[in-house]
């Protein structure tokens, strides 16, 4: 490959300032826009001398393709911006906003795993950019925390469109072949399919998992192992992720069509304030040693320093779809285990106890008081009775007669009714109260529900879709 010096002007406009990192497909300059007087971020695409004609047209095609497919979401928040691609001695140059900040892999590398409120923080802004992505009609095929920005100004961008697809994108890959990273990639994907926005967020699931608890959970010794990892194993359970842990697990489900949408991820990031149903606790998290690597990435937007925080944060303000917002407190919080027993009392002594009101002023009742697995959870007229007496736990269940409130089956879809059973910790069990008064399971994302807004005695809940109705709008005892 042709080498240039700081000095060089790239097509009569960039000039390169200095070498900023290097990987398998190119290099970045910091580099300096002579008409515009601004600083700019330059990666050049390696061209291997030894290529083939046929290789260096891939190359050529693909920085044409991250350009274009990245200047259709240049005035996303979240992603970053490319402002123009210039080819010169058939070299091409992708020009990019410079970024003051490091990537996500440089800030785990050096300092271990992220606490519970930053990385929420991440996946909030990492939803955001696929959902705009999804809506272009492209898919990244390559997240992962490498590609992943951490601005001096607190801002998470999503970079390296250089694998990503469009709906009217031909084909560029041999049958058979795979690329992306392959800790990263979704089953789907090494199974030769060609995915969509849910194997990007089985890629994201991986990239949280690795900002929450400090090792990314499928890499194994060889390109191989973490191949057979993805496919064939599940990830350990999270330690560290607190609230996000049901969030992390059904991004990573090897069936697509069980992942959570976008809309769903989201609520299931959605941290409620000081009245949540989850209390914060002061679980401290305990870095891991810090990876070396043998290569520096190339980090598309460019490295000029690692931030040692996002940003000092003690309440974090996300920004729902419907406008309305909600804070983020600190605190981390460890769930129980999935799929663990968890005694009728645990996570519930001394916690607030009485009535669940809802549409109507009905309360929320175990049917004929019954302490059988499976009984309907209903509304009725209040009463007072042990069967109206519900627990708020601190790890997210909902308690009445001894057992948990449970989405029946661990089913996710609309309509699921609502039943009482044996606590389990599963996340069928939690729920998570909401600023607005909705009350979310964290398995399925969507929120407890009156069926039909009916109030006749008798009628059971269910979840569905959140939508803000007065049926969805419940008064949970008070601390």
């Amino acid at each position: 490959m042709e080498t240039r010096q700081s000095g060089h002007l790239v097509g009569g406009r960039y000039r390169l300032i200095e070498k900023l990192g290097a990987g398998g497909f190119g290099q970045v300059w910091k580099a300096s826009d002579e008409s515009l007087h601004v600083k700019v971020a330059v990666k050049q695409v390696w061209l291997p001398p030894t290529s083939s004609e046929a290789e260096r047209s891939e190359r050529l095609i693909r920085a044409q393709r991250e350009a274009r497919n990245a200047a259709l979401l240049r005035d996303h928040p979240n992603i970053v911006a490319v402002h123009d691609v210039v080819i010169e001695g058939e070299i091409p140059w992708i020009v990019m906003r410079l970024v003051d900040g490091c990537s996500l892999q440089d800030r785990l590398d050096k300092q271990g795993p992220l606490p519970i409120d930053q990385v929420a923080r991440i996946a909030v802004a990492l939803l955001k950019a696929l959902e705009a992505a999804d809506a272009a009609g492209i898919v990244h095929r390559d997240v992962k925390p490498a590609n992943v920005m951490l601005a001096g100004d607190s801002q998470v961008l999503l970079t390296d469109f250089g694998i990503a697809v469009g709906q009217t994108d031909s084909a560029m890959t041999a049958a058979g072949a795979v690329i992306g990273s392959m800790e990263y990639l979704a089953p789907e994907r090494l199974q030769g399919r060609n995915g969509n926005v849910t194997s990007d967020l089985f890629s994201l699931g991986a990239t949280l998992y690795q900002a929450v608890e400090g090792f990314s959970p499928f890499r194994r010794g060889t390109p191989s192992g973490s191949m057979s990892a993805v496919l064939f194993e599940q990830a350990p359970p999270p330690r560290r992720a607190g609230h996000l842990a049901a969030l992390i697990t059904r991004l990573l489900d090897k069936d697509p069509g069980k992942r959570p949408t976008i809309r769903q991820a989201l609520t299931l990031v959605d941290v409620p304030a000081s009245t949540s149903v989850l209390t914060p606790s002061s679980t401290k998290v305990v870095p891991t040693r810090p990876r070396r690597t043998g290569k520096t990435a190339v980090y598309a937007g460019a490295v000029l320093a690692c931030a040692a925080m996002i940003g000092s944060i003690a309440y974090i303000t996300i920004n729902h779809r419907d406008g309305s917002r909600t804070h983020t407190p600190s605190a981390a919080t460890t769930p129980s285990p999935h799929g663990s027993p968890t005694s009728g009392s645990s996570g519930a002594v001394g916690l607030p106890t009485g009535q669940i009101t809802g549409n109507g002023g009905k309360c929320v009742d175990v049917l004929n008081g019954s302490g059988e697995n499976g009984t309907p959870v209903d509304l009725y007229d209040c009463n007072g009775t042990p069967a109206q007496k519900w627990t708020v736990g601190a790890d997210g269940t909902i308690r009445a007669l001894g057992k948990c409130m449970d989405a029946t089956g661990g089913e996710t879809a609309n309509g699921t009714k609502i039943q009482l059973y044996d606590c389990n910790g599963t996340p069928a069990q939690r729920w998570q109260r909401r600023s607005d008064g909705s009350v979310v399971n964290l398995n399925s994302g969507r929120c407890l529900d009156d069926t039909d807004g009916n109030t006749t005695d008798g009628n059971q809940t269910q979840i569905w879709d959140c939508i803000g109705n007065d049926n969805q709008k419940w008064t949970l005892p008070a601390a």
